[in-house]
């Protein structure tokens, strides 16, 4: 879960809202102190998009194949757009353009390079 929470740039108290339970529960689970239950794993799995089995036994890669593929498009995209645009993007603002679109693809939202270009430009402009 800490992975998760990492790759996603969130605090223990953030993932406990995102999931409906109060964060000192979240941070127990996390640590181990405490038994994750049932319905935990499903909206945690569910909102951050990663395997239930991965998520209780650790084996077996975090994301389904299918979300590994698209996450790898997006990646290429953002990258693709970003050396279009010349923004001279850091490495760390490519990550979050990334993270973002992920997120919604996650939640099925189709990715249109539009939807990239302004990504890339609103990052590029906060420069």
């Amino acid at each position: 879960m800490a992975q998760v929470r990492a790759l996603n740039r969130l605090s223990q108290k953030e993932v406990g809202e995102e999931v409906g339970i109060p964060w000192r529960t979240y941070q127990n689970y996390e640590v181990g102190s405490r038994d994750v239950a049932a319905n935990f794993v499903l909206r945690f799995c569910t909102r951050f998009g990663v395997r239930q089995e991965w998520l209780l036994d650790g084996h077996d890669g975090m994301y389904k194949p299918d979300d590994l593929t698209a996450l790898k498009s997006t990646i290429l995209l953002v990258e693709q757009v970003a050396d279009e645009t010349d923004g001279k993007l850091t490495a760390e603002d490519k990550a979050d353009i990334v993270v973002r679109l992920f997120r919604k693809q996650l939640e099925g939202y189709e990715i249109r390079h539009d939807d990239v270009v302004d990504y890339v430009e609103l990052a590029g402009k906060r420069k």
